[in-house]
């Protein structure tokens, strides 16, 4: 295992005898390969607090899911803490989508539109 940071990881050579001529050096950090969210990254997040309605309204854990709204694309999902708080970090501005679904089925899912996401 190599000690730096940055390495490659070369194609492995399937045939005995054979040289691999296509060897195509991918960077790793830490073994793990890099990706960079292209399309839908940026420098701001989209946080909010999955909850029941009522008197008081009560916090709920839920799975929470980020659409883009223009391309109708869903982009991250997380689960909300034990409080119900939710956030997705590194997006667009937006404008987004969050939906917020009940795996215990007593409630319908939850969507908020047209949210923008504030400068992190």
């Amino acid at each position: 295992m190599a000690t730096s940071l940055l390495h490659t990881i070369p194609t492995p050579t399937f045939a005995p005898g054979r040289v691999n001529t296509s060897v195509h050096p991918h960077i790793a950090i830490s073994t793990v390969v890099a990706s960079l969210d292209t399309q839908f990254g940026g420098a701001f997040k989209v946080i909010g607090t999955a909850k029941v309605s009522g008197t008081p309204d009560i916090p709920v854990r839920r799975f929470v899911g980020l659409f883009h709204e223009r391309s109708r694309r869903i982009v991250r999902s997380v689960w909300s803490d034990a409080a119900g708080s939710y956030a997705f970090y590194n997006v667009s501005q937006g404008p987004w989508s969050v939906v917020s679904w009940d795996h215990t089925n007593e409630y319908n899912a939850v969507i908020a539109a047209n949210i923008f996401g504030v400068p992190m």
